[in-house]
């Protein structure tokens, strides 16, 4: 039976990579001045699913294809940006090669750090849960 008081998730689905290369993990900054670190993601559009949106996203921030893989995370948080509930699914993802280009309209920076290194940059808190939880299932 249905609660007439629920109140149904209404907001944007975001799409997130944790891009592995050996013991490295790839971090993006954007625009703004002093903006904290972010992983390489987006939106989904209306006409296509999270897998296919991240895949989407990433070539178009860095250049490169990447193999989605499971989604191993997932946050529902405000975002103040476009004030809106955000529902975030966050793919693991491994490229070859760690050269990226990026898209500079997007990107003001981009950089391969290791878990350690990531304890002293300025990071979303959102993305530093989701790769404290990254970190500890590569441990196990």
């Amino acid at each position: 039976m249905s609660n007439p008081n629920e109140v149904h998730f209404e907001g944007q689905v975001a799409v997130k990579a944790v891009i592995s290369c050996g013991e490295k993990i790839l971090l993006v900054r954007g625009l703004g001045e002093n903006e904290p670190f972010d992983l390489p993601g987006g939106h989904v559009h209306h006409d296509e699913s999270p897998q296919v949106a991240i895949v989407r996203e990433v070539q178009e921030e860095l250049g490169v294809s990447i193999t989605a893989g499971d989604i191993f995370y997932s946050s529902q948080f405000f975002h103040p940006g476009p004030q809106k509930q955000t529902l975030m699914l966050v793919y693991k993802a491994t490229i070859d090669d760690a050269t990226v280009t990026f898209d500079h309209a997007e990107l003001s920076e981009v950089m391969w750090v290791t878990e350690e290194e990531l304890s002293d940059m300025t990071v979303y808190p959102v993305y530093r849960d989701t790769l404290t939880v990254y970190f500890e299932k590569q441990r196990l």
